[in-house]
C-alpha cells in the first residue's frame, strides 16, 4: 500500500506520461477516505475514472488516460 499523497505527487510530477493514450492506470490499496483527493489528482493529470471497487475501507481505482 502507498499513501495517497505520494500518488498525488507522482501524478502531479508527470506519472501520467508513462501511460499510453487510452491506457489504464490501476491504483489499489487506497483507503476510502483518501479517494476524493485522488479523484482530483487523476483528473488534473488527464485521467478519467472508469471503475472503482471497494472492500471494507480499501478501494481500487481504475482510470483511463485521455
Amino acid at each position: 500500500n502507498i499513501l495517497s499523497h505520494v500518488l498525488e505527487t507522482f501524478l502531479a510530477g508527470g506519472m501520467g506520461s508513462l501511460v499510453s493514450p487510452d491506457g489504464y492506470l490501476i491504483l489499489s490499496g487506497i483507503l476510502r477516505r483518501q479517494t476524493p483527493a485522488l479523484y482530483a489528482a487523476l483528473a488534473a493529470a488527464g485521467f478519467s475514472l472508469r471503475a472503482q471497487e471497494q472492500q471494507d475501507d480499501w478501494v481500487c481505482l481504475i482510470a483511463q488516460h485521455q
